[in-house]
């Protein structure tokens, strides 16, 4: 095999980043991933920046490009009996499905999973939703930002500012690419039940879920305990936090006494070792607001860098926070070849972040950019499909494809 997934046939149907993402990460690992877009207007991550020179365009969105590499794309509206036709047609062969419907809207289409397995026994369908296919909330919209509210993760962060009325953090999309990953690793485990049984299955994913996942410990407070973590907490231990130094932030993280005693030493400050308010680190947790000053005051004479590679020599975890500029710039990742050059015929050769794991025997690569509108449409349906010329054409026109 020279790919992990190769020979896996994957039709991806949803928009913006989860399913997008989801299918990415298959299509990198070398499924042949079939992207279908809504005729002219095509996938909504299309229109959305950041793009290249500020000029917008269908093929110009720097997400949409960095979603989509390693697919190829055509374009069908589903909502028509001939669309229908042709999309249960490209299901007939797949392995995996997967989409972010509405629950129940393709059922309604005659495409939902209880069809699909009639025509094809071994599909595996993953729906990705923003609350899944089953509760109250199941025919709700949601947004990213929605999914970390309901979640719980927003109120949880930020965290120990000491401040109750501080606002809940904004989650920058992060949930809407963990729950792609989650939908990708899911939809993976089903394949491989599928080739060892020839059978597929509904994969139900959802947004909000994987958001409540990411609270890790922080939501075991209240069932261990009937408490909580949220901003308005201080840390329970010290330094355990993000300090200002004389370009930017460090991260300081002293978990055991040694290493406190190490860090001390290395600020020439051994004294604080002895403090009273600082004997343990919930101690120094508690004292916080006076031990910050401190150590900000000695870290603003230092750039992060400086703080970063003397700590290393100590053995003491601290670590520079680092701005996006400076990621690209760093030689870790220039030395794993993290971040990648991809030529794409409407902007040109961009740098776009690569792939986080490295498989020695089936790497991951960059086989193709990411399709223009409709692009495969002729390859799809006239070679695939086995329609004529002609009648591309005519569904062309009638707005099918």
């Amino acid at each position: 095999m020279k790919s992990a997934l190769e020979n896996v046939k994957v039709v991806e149907i949803g928009e913006s980043v989860s399913v997008p993402y989801c299918g990415k990460l298959m299509a990198d690992l070398g499924a042949d991933v079939l992207k279908v877009e809504r005729p002219v207007l095509g996938d909504l991550a299309r229109r959305r920046g950041p793009f290249l020179h500020n000029i917008p365009g269908a093929d110009r969105s720097a997400l949409f490009l960095d979603l989509n590499m390693n697919k190829r794309g055509v374009t069908l509206d589903i909502g028509t009996n001939t669309g229908r036709e042709i999309l249960q047609r490209l299901l007939q062969d797949a392995d995996i499905l997967v989409e972010d419907f509405t629950p129940g809207k393709l059922e309604s289409m005659k495409l939902g999973y209880s069809h699909l397995k009639e025509i094809n026994p071994h599909l595996v369908v993953t729906s990705l939703t923003p609350f899944g296919q089953t509760g109250p909330y199941r025919h709700f919209k949601g947004s990213d930002l929605v999914s970390a509210a309901m979640g719980g993760i927003a109120y949880a962060n930020p965290r120990w500012t000491g401040d109750a009325g501080q606002e809940p953090m904004r989650a920058l999309q992060i949930y809407s690419f963990i729950s792609g990953i989650t939908a990708a690793l899911a939809a993976a485990c089903a394949l491989r039940v599928q080739r060892q049984t020839g059978l597929g299955q509904h994969v139900d994913v959802s947004r909000m879920e994987t958001s409540a996942l990411t609270l890790n410990f922080f939501g075991e407070y209240w069932p261990y305990n009937r408490t909580y973590v949220s901003r308005a907490d201080k840390a329970e231990q010290a330094p355990a936090h993000d300090v200002r130094c004389k370009d930017g932030w460090v991260c300081i993280v002293t978990a055991s006494e040694e290493q406190w005693k190490r860090f001390v030493d290395f600020m020439e400050k051994p004294e604080l070792a002895e403090d009273e308010r600082f004997r343990d680190v919930y101690a120094r947790g508690e004292h916080w607001d006076a031990l910050e000053p401190l150590i900000t005051e000695w870290t603003s004479r230092y750039t992060k860098l400086e703080l970063f590679e003397k700590a290393g020599k100590l053995r003491i975890p601290l670590a520079p926070v680092h701005t996006i500029a400076e990621l690209v710039e760093r030689e870790q990742f220039k030395e794993r070849g993290f971040f990648i050059r991809v030529s794409h015929p409407a902007t040109g050769e961009q740098t776009y972040p690569g792939a986080p794991y490295k498989l020695a025997e089936t790497p991951w690569a960059v086989r193709m950019p990411a399709p223009l509108l409709g692009q495969h449409n002729k390859e799809i349906y006239c070679q695939r499909l086995s329609y004529s010329q002609q009648e591309l054409v005519r569904m062309r026109e009638a707005g099918i494809i």
